[in-house]
């Protein structure tokens, strides 16, 4: 058959390299049908490869009835290279792409017959069946299997055949008629294979439009069968993810509801699961629902001394008085906080996650907690209102707008915890430390009581003029180290060597490496994770270049043998503490600082019954390399010590001094 192509306004990247459809290195358009997944992916790949425009429209045709899913990730991903067009995904969605291609005149579909005799003899048993009839002689034949018989092979071919073919007047034809009532008047019938292959058509699309008028009109049938089947295909199969959608079915499927033949309510609470699922199931009913699938499987309560009881007691009640989704989500928000761990959360499912309003402007500084507990400034914007105002690193707050400073940071970490989960309460009292300054409103007046270095008090009135931002996780800055960054590392005073392992990221070993290499040879050597927000590594290989023992595992890998100290904070946390605690129970490194946050578990997530939100929540403490879980408890260090605010003033990190002076002695 000879193609007939526009080809002009086309994109330039496929009218590059163009080869003449019947080009003898190119292989024959019947192998996109091959009963080989593999062959049937080599033959879309040459074929996009040759960036021919006259054969997009078999590729999207072939597409439109692939049923392998590695198959059809191949199919958009080389039609989206061979036109450019990237973000289109779906065999409908191809669909609807060529149509308003040919509609422009850029493209005419005109597809190449399915010719097995232009194929090796060897092969000609090699092509799905279906593939060998889709020209216009048999589509009698298909519309009668679609329309008088049942067949389940048969019927899934001649569902190819039409979608195959849906640019045919012929086949729109039919396709706009009664075929879907009829063939859903069949008791048996693979609703899956119905689902998937309707989504092969143009979609958006008048025909798909008539589709779904169709299937809206087949829930007032009074055939059961018809109503049960068209509710099946609405709520998918279970264990497969196909879905068909249809717009404005809510009001139908929720009168079926009520219906009295078990089959069509049942199928009908699935399609409304599916459809709209707050619709079906009550706020108080998914909620409880939450509280015991948590109560089952979280497994820190006796670790935590948790009253998983006193808390259903507390929360469950106010369940029955929930009138919006935003309030069932605050609830739901508060019940996860309940297991105090940092690793649990509230994700949006049907629903977005309410956003809780925390205060957030403060007058550009931000505080730790020092040596004796108190809210000492390590951190000041330049150029804000705490810098102008003559506010000092060093400088401790006393009060803020009246109140003690330590009764605002309990208020703060009151509100923090009511909506967050944290593993402990010492990682709550990094970010309180942190947080307590911030109010509400921006420009609003803070009154601060703050002592200086020499013990001297001092007002200040500042405005709230900074959001939310990064603070830095060190409390001193330290030239050549990057705070945000990955691993860095220097030599300090002594020879002693300084890592800084920020995050647990993929370029851990190499960089690790690379350091090592560096400093093998030093007297001493410092790992920090303070401040460590986590990620992933590989158990075998992240601690190869600090272990004691020769052995034969990657041998070029540098390795430093010399005596090492580990420094530690409350904000490292989940894979910052299970790469650290290698070091801890290999007793590899004497420990400095305070206990980390305590929070690294195994997660699962679980879907409310109502499809609103799900829920991420640990089901196994993890135990890192340790004989105990790390969740609450954290990593203990050998020395107990805390950032001094005197030292901030002199700009000396209290906690890796300490840890230096101990490597050098």
């Amino acid at each position: 058959m000879q193609k007939q192509v526009l080809i002009a306004m086309f994109s330039i990247a496929i009218l590059v390299q163009v080869r003449p459809v019947e080009s003898e290195d190119l292989p024959p358009i019947a192998l996109l049908y091959h009963n080989d997944p593999d062959v049937r992916i080599q033959t879309i790949r040459r074929l996009a490869e040759s960036k021919n425009p006259e054969l997009i429209d078999d590729l999207i045709r072939g597409y439109s009835v692939e049923v392998f899913t590695p198959v059809n990730y191949v199919y958009d991903e080389e039609l989206g290279l061979m036109t450019g067009q990237k973000n289109i995904r779906g065999r409908g969605a191809w669909k609807a792409w060529l149509a308003a291609e040919a509609s422009a005149g850029r493209l005419k579909i005109d597809y190449l017959p399915i010719d097995i005799n232009s194929l090796e003899l060897k092969q000609h048993g090699q092509i799905q069946s279906f593939a060998t009839r889709l020209g216009w002689e048999h589509f009698k034949e298909m519309a009668v299997v679609l329309t008088e018989t049942y067949d389940r092979h048969k019927c899934e071919d001649a569902l190819r055949y039409m979608v195959a073919n849906d640019n045919c007047l012929e086949v729109q034809e039919f396709l706009r008629g009664d075929w879907l009532s009829k063939l859903f008047s069949h008791q048996s019938i693979d609703i899956n294979i119905v689902a998937y292959f309707l989504n092969g058509l143009v979609d958006p699309g008048l025909l798909r439009s008539r589709i779904n008028a169709q299937i809206r009109s087949m829930l007032d049938s009074e055939n059961a069968t018809i109503v049960a089947n068209t509710l099946h295909l609405l709520a998918g199969v279970e264990g497969y993810s196909t879905v068909f959608t249809v717009p404005d079915v809510d009001d139908k499927v929720r009168k079926l509801l009520e219906s009295p033949l078990e089959a069509i309510a049942l199928q009908a609470r699935r399609a409304m699961l599916r459809i709209n699922p707050a619709s079906v199931v009550t706020y108080d009913e998914a909620f409880i629902d939450l509280y015991r699938t948590l109560g089952k499987q979280y497994p820190c309560f006796e670790l935590k001394g948790t009253d998983w009881k006193a808390v259903g007691d507390e929360l469950l009640p106010r369940a029955k008085k929930v009138k919006s989704d935003e309030e069932f989500g605050l609830l739901c928000l508060e019940l996860v906080a309940r297991l105090e761990d940092s690793h649990a959360q509230l994700l949006d499912g049907s629903a977005m996650v309410p956003g809780v309003s925390f205060p957030q402007w403060d007058p550009g500084f931000a505080c730790l907690e020092d040596d004796q507990g108190r809210p000492a400034v390590y951190y000041i914007d330049p150029g804000g209102p705490a810098e102008q105002a003559g506010v000092k690193i060093g400088m401790v707050v006393i009060s803020v707008n009246g109140e003690k400073a330590e009764d605002v940071i309990k208020k703060t970490m009151s509100r923090l915890k009511k909506y967050v989960g944290y593993s402990s309460e010492r990682y709550l009292r990094y970010h309180a430390h942190q947080f307590f300054l911030r109010q509400e409103e921006k420009g609003a007046t803070i009154r601060l009581q703050m002592l200086d270095g020499q013990a001297k008090t001092n007002n200040f009135e500042l405005p709230a003029k900074f959001g939310v931002r990064y603070l830095p996780r060190l409390p001193v800055p330290n030239i050549g180290i990057q705070d945000a960054g990955s691993v860095s590392w220097k030599m300090l005073d002594g020879d002693i060597g300084y890592i800084y392992v920020r995050r647990i990221r993929d370029d851990l070993i190499p960089l690790l490496d690379k350091a090592i290499e560096e400093m093998k040879n030093t007297h001493g050597l410092i790992i920090d994770v303070r401040g460590n927000s986590g990620g992933g590594f590989e158990p075998v290989h992240a601690h190869l270049n600090f272990t004691l023992v020769q052995d034969s595992q990657e041998p070029e890998r540098p390795r430093y043998k010399g005596p090492m100290a580990l420094l530690i904070d409350s904000r490292c946390i989940s894979a910052g503490e299970g790469w650290a605690s290698w070091f801890v129970a290999n007793k590899r490194a004497r420990v400095f600082g305070q206990a980390t946050a305590g929070a690294s578990s195994r997660k699962i997530t679980y879907e409310l019954k109502n499809g609103l939100y799900k829920v991420s929540f640990p089901v196994k403490a993890y135990k890192g390399y340790l004989d105990r879980p790390i969740e609450r408890v954290g990593l203990v260090p050998d020395v107990y010590i805390r950032q001094n605010a005197q030292d901030l003033v002199e700009c000396r990190d209290t906690v890796l001094e300490a840890a230096r002076q101990y490597l050098v002695d």
